[in-house]
């Protein structure tokens, strides 16, 4: 029994190597994409705001979906984003210097510092519309650790970025306003998304 159950895990581990070998490390996976996209053709938001460029795979994605009266503005201060769009503005600035009004959807892709999502949050909560939904990236855990990006172990699996799911779990303690609803998979290897929205009660008559 010892050596069928040792010869699943190490099938097992193979298959989740040959797996991780296709994740995309950094940028949103293809599965986010199809989230994002989703989201924004669903809602139809006319303005979203998206903290952390990187390389622009989200900020593609999302124009992708948007719709030509719609905008999008990206904040980092690592990168210098250029996208050949005239719905997207891109400002070299921290997410902290968040300074935006009448947001319909707001991605968190950026810091992965605690102290820093809770700051713009602050900022965040006064300029949303009263149905925006806050997409925020990086909340999942992979069964095994795929990649050393400084995070660790709990029952689970491997946090790469625990900060992110500090930041959910405080919003939920100070502001249980907002719902949540959890994209995470350890059966495939998921970075993980969660989506948040201010509770209202669905008008019936």
């Amino acid at each position: 029994m010892k050596k069928i159950l040792k010869t699943i895990y190490r099938i097992s581990g193979l298959k989740f190597i040959c797996e991780a070998k296709k994740v995309k490390l950094g940028p949103i996976q293809k599965e986010d994409e199809l989230l994002l996209k989703a989201i924004i053709k669903m809602t139809n938001p006319k303005k979203c705001v998206e903290l952390g460029f990187f390389n622009g795979f989200s900020a593609k994605t999302m124009l992708d979906a948007l719709e030509q009266d719609a905008k999008l503005i990206s904040y980092d201060n690592t990168v210098h984003g250029n996208i050949n769009d005239k719905r997207f503005t891109f400002k070299y600035k921290s997410q902290v210097e968040y300074e935006e009004n009448n947001v319909d959807l707001v991605f968190f892709d950026a810091s992965h510092d605690l102290q820093l999502n809770i700051a713009t949050f602050l900022k965040v909560i006064p300029s949303l519309n009263n149905k925006a939904i806050i997409a925020i990236h990086d909340t999942g855990a992979w069964k095994e650790m795929i990649l050393d990006t400084g995070g660790y172990f709990i029952k689970e699996g491997y946090l790469h970025r625990p900060d992110e799911r500090k930041f959910v779990n405080w919003i939920k303690e100070n502001y249980p306003e907002f719902q949540q609803i959890h994209f995470h998979s350890l059966s495939k290897i998921r970075h993980g998304m969660t989506l948040l929205q201010r509770y209202s009660k669905l008008e019936e008559k």
